[in-house]
């Protein structure tokens, strides 16, 4: 079985998310980047959801620990939609990224 992986998405002129997918692993790819129904909420520096400071790690975190409260409903959802699937994000492949999370529990 292929492992879903994490792309970064590009912003450069002619970028193809799906043919940077299916070249990587053979997987459709699904974008998680903000807005969208999948993008992280809580921003590196200030805050809008819970008024704090974040670096990129503690981002992550926080959207991990909104996740833990999600209802196992919530949780079957991302699995559904998610599940053996690529993600992409506009995070570099080198930090920490909600994007890792989203795998993680899609493909648990």
């Amino acid at each position: 079985m292929t492992t879903p992986q994490r792309l970064q998405r590009k912003r450069n002129k002619g970028y193809n998310m799906q043919a940077e997918s299916m070249a990587l692993n053979g997987l459709p790819a699904v974008s998680v980047c903000r807005p969208g129904k999948w993008g992280n909420p809580h921003l590196v520096g200030m805050c809008p959801v819970c008024g704090g400071e974040h670096t990129q790690e503690e981002a992550v975190m926080e959207f991990e620990e909104d996740l833990k409260c999600m209802g196992v409903g919530a949780l079957e959802i991302i699995r559904r939609e998610l599940g053996g699937e690529n993600l992409s994000c506009f995070c570099r492949l080198d930090q920490a990224c909600h994007a890792d999370v989203l795998l993680r529990v899609a493909n648990d």
